[in-house]
């Protein structure tokens, strides 16, 4: 065999580390990319194409690097069919109506220029113009914060590509991507809904800024704890517990709502079966009211009455496990204290009315609430120094009614962290900590993980105290011999 044959061999022979090298399993017909080119989409269909091509090591035949050899030689026929291979799938991911138009071209770079050349929206002033100012509008509204910022990340992807700024200096480059970076965190916050404004403004306090994922994973956080805790979007949770979570703050309670279409509704004592102008703890019960049970006698002289000594889940209870144990245990401590309640609380959550006694004095955990606006408490005896409030003053809870303010004072919770400006509530039965006092007094920063959180100071990062989760809140603790 002479140099020449043995050279058309070695041609002819498929060399699996050639670009151009096609196997069979190439050639069947593949879905390349989920978004079919139909004229209006070019930049996510060219993106997603080339994602596709340049993973099966074909991206010569669109850039041109493989260049057709002549027709005798031994390498055409392996050219060919690769040039064909990629000009199926490129026709492929078109619309039938689309795909018309470039079905006799004879190279897949051809299909590629020809498209680039049409429907390419770089250097359009008019889509970067529609794109800023759909951004300019978009707001969270009734969409969950993950569409928001999905939303918001497609549209800046799609800047990224259009505005392909090129920098001569690596330094400006990365100038220029975190400025970009800090508008895109602004941008972000400016269209969350207004109930998201403490996450915002405790955002916009940490220095450095974080990024704009870390920005959305603590906001994401914050959705989260409310749909948890104070019964937002599709999740009710309503009870007297959290009602001092939504501190000077407007909710729709949808169970309350329920009982008043159903039944006549007391505003002041939150019962159903009677209205306040006939409520016993205003007016006090008729000369001619006989106790109906033993239990009544025993209980007439309380306005508040244990009509539910346990909480059994039943057909239609939305309470969770981790919801039921935690009620179970403040119903157990309340009959301990049975003889001598100070009030009575009432959890509803949707068919599931329970009520039951809780004595303020033995409160030793402070709720962690980054909704309040003030740290407040209904037990006197916590105070270290106290001062009754010589004026009105009265905040708005979670069922929309108005709560008076009896007092201020400080609260020693531990060493390190020790609240002068708590607010005295009498009809609160739960201490509420609030993240923007604590952090703007203590200057530190409140961490939430999935199971607990901790409270350290900014300057040192000493961490000064930490909150476990419980049935869905962070409680803190009361250190008893610092008290």
């Amino acid at each position: 065999m002479t140099s020449e044959s043995k050279s058309s061999v070695a041609e002819a022979t498929p060399n699996p580390s050639n670009p151009q090298y096609v196997t069979l399993l190439e050639n069947n017909l593949l879905t390349i990319t989920g978004h079919k080119f139909n004229g209006n989409n070019y930049n996510q269909w060219s993106h997603s194409d080339m994602i596709f091509i340049c993973g099966k090591g074909k991206e010569d035949y669109i850039t041109g690097t493989a260049v057709s050899p002549e027709e005798s030689s031994a390498r055409y026929r392996t050219w060919k069919a690769g040039n064909h291979m990629v000009m199926s799938w490129l026709l492929n991911s078109m619309t039938i109506e689309m795909g018309e138009n470039f079905m006799y071209y004879q190279t897949a770079k051809e299909i590629g220029d020809a498209t680039s050349e049409t429907y390419s929206n770089k250097d359009n002033t008019s889509a970067i113009f529609e794109i800023k100012g759909i951004l300019h509008d978009l707001r969270q509204g009734e969409i969950t914060i993950t569409d928001y910022f999905n939303a918001l990340t497609r549209y800046w992807q799609q800047l990224d590509m259009l505005e392909d700024i090129k920098w001569h200096c690596p330094e400006d480059t990365q100038q220029y991507k975190k400025i970009q970076e800090k508008e895109r965190i602004y941008k972000f916050l400016l269209g969350l809904n207004k109930e998201l404004d403490e996450v915002r403004g405790r955002i916009l306090s940490i220095k450095p800024l974080p990024s704009v994922r870390e920005v959305f994973s603590e906001v994401r956080r914050e959705e989260s704890r409310k749909k948890v805790m104070l019964g937002l979007g599709t999740t009710t949770l309503t009870s007297t517990k959290i009602s001092a979570l939504a501190a000077n703050r407007e909710q729709n309670f949808s169970n309350i709502e329920q009982l008043r279409n159903n039944k006549p509704w007391c505003e002041h004592c939150r019962r159903t079966g009677h209205t306040k102008d006939t409520c016993w703890q205003l007016h006090g019960k008729p000369a001619d009211w006989k106790p109906r049970t033993p239990q009544e006698r025993d209980n007439r002289e309380n306005c508040a009455t244990t009509e539910t000594l346990t909480i059994a889940p039943t057909e239609h209870s939305p309470f969770n496990k981790d919801q039921m144990d935690l009620l179970q245990k403040l119903l157990q401590e309340s009959v301990q204290s049975a003889l001598n309640p100070k009030v009575a609380s009432t959890a509803q959550k949707g068919k599931l009315p329970t009520v039951f006694c809780t004595r303020r004095g033995n409160i030793e955990q402070w709720i962690v609430d980054s909704g309040a606006s003030d740290h407040m408490t209904g037990d006197s005896s916590l105070f270290s120094t106290y001062n009754p409030c010589s004026t009105d003053s009265t905040i708005r809870i979670a069922d929309g009614s108005f709560s008076k303010v009896a007092g201020i004072g400080s609260v020693v919770i531990t060493k390190d962290i020790v609240l002068n400006t708590v607010l005295f509530v009498p009809n609160l039965d739960y201490n509420l900590l609030s993240v923007s006092q604590l952090n703007k007094v203590l200057k530190c920063v409140t961490k939430f993980s999935s199971n607990f959180c901790e409270f350290q100071v900014m300057d040192s990062g000493r961490t000064i105290g930490n909150a476990k989760l419980s049935a869905g809140l962070y409680l803190l603790g009361v250190d008893q011999l610092e008290r």
